[in-house]
């Protein structure tokens, strides 16, 4: 599929673009964008298209060039939500509504795919981002603190602190109800969490782990970070997390995210036993793992202001507050 005008053509990509969309990437962010630095090798591009793990759409000039560029990023190939990213438009070029033109290609595509929706991450050094994917009906569903390094990005001045991002998501199947658990102290505000989707959410008992656990551990050196992914909570979780924390920060990683399955019913204990580590909640992500939705915590080993996040969403800025207090409290719970 393609729309196009006398101006500019949006399509999905072509092996012929790839090159184009390394010029792209180059003339917005310079040599910085290292959260992606597979968008700097034409066949990555190539190859992560052909197998489906990122589905890119370009817009095109009069003369053919590569413009803007926008993507669902799907690296499991099994999941059942993509997340809408890699957006970037030449600045010579905006203000033209390509990036909303792309987007109804890309979600064509997620229908496609019968996914069960999409997922964002706005950074928080300016509203644009989050007005964008509001306007496309994605909601915040969570705040990361920290989660990307301060030279992540090609501008002028250095950030004075790591990049913080608001979570979003938008449903293309809603559930109408849920069946989660949860721990209790963080059950009030997941449920309203959901109920800006109009998904009602009823919250099942905990139980004791019984077997063995497992946890995926995916750790990005360059931007000094892991996400530990629970796929089941065991009897030897807890601890694992536990030394995995201490592994990763004695090996430089400067934020840890840890995603639980909220289908596991010995969710609620692991994450409060994570929290007496220092980890610390941060929204929930729909249908983020095989397993169904996630809790999301996170863990922060250095300084950051909250104030200087700029956020739009009044709901949002509750999170904000939800989640800095809980960094907070699980600081001072660590230290006892």
């Amino acid at each position: 599929m393609e729309t196009g005008n006398s101006d500019y053509t949006v399509r999905r990509i072509q092996p012929e673009d790839a090159e184009g969309v390394v010029d792209c990437v180059r003339g917005v962010y310079g040599d910085s964008y290292l959260i992606h630095t597979e968008l700097y090798h034409p066949e990555q591009i190539v190859k992560l298209n052909e197998v489906g793990s990122l589905i890119s759409v370009v817009a095109l000039d009069a003369t053919g060039r590569v413009v803007a560029h926008y993507a669902l990023e799907r690296p499991d190939l099994q999941s059942v939500v993509a997340e809408s990213g890699e957006a970037m438009v030449l600045p010579e070029h905006q203000h033209h509504h390509l990036l909303e033109r792309m987007r109804v290609l890309l979600e064509a595509e997620a229908e496609r795919l019968s996914l069960v929706g999409v997922f964002g991450r706005t950074v928080t050094n300016h509203l644009f981002s989050q007005m964008a994917v509001e306007r496309f009906g994605e909601l915040p569903c969570g705040v990361s603190l920290g989660r990307t390094p301060k030279s992540f990005r090609n501008m002028q001045e250095t950030l004075p602190q790591r990049m913080s991002i608001v979570f979003y998501f938008k449903y293309f199947r809603q559930p109408k109800q849920l069946v989660l658990r949860a721990p209790s102290r963080h059950q009030d505000i997941c449920g309203r969490i959901y109920a800006q989707f109009g998904v009602s959410v009823a919250f099942a008992d905990a139980d004791e782990p019984t077997d063995n656990g497992q946890i995926e551990v995916d750790y990005q050196a360059e931007l000094q970070r892991a996400t530990l992914r629970v796929r089941r909570c065991g009897r030897n979780t807890s601890e694992e997390i536990r030394r995995l924390r201490r592994e990763l920060c004695d090996g430089g990683a400067e934020v840890i995210f840890l995603e639980l399955p909220m289908s596991d019913s010995a969710t609620p204990d692991t994450s409060a036993a994570a929290e007496d580590n220092g980890f610390f909640f941060c929204g929930v992500g729909p249908s983020l793992l095989r397993e169904g939705d996630a809790i999301r915590m996170q863990h922060l080993s250095v300084e950051l202001d909250s104030s200087l996040l700029q956020i739009k969403n009044p709901f949002a800025r509750e999170l904000l507050a939800y989640v800095d207090n809980e960094r907070r409290r699980a600081g001072t719970v660590a230290l006892q």
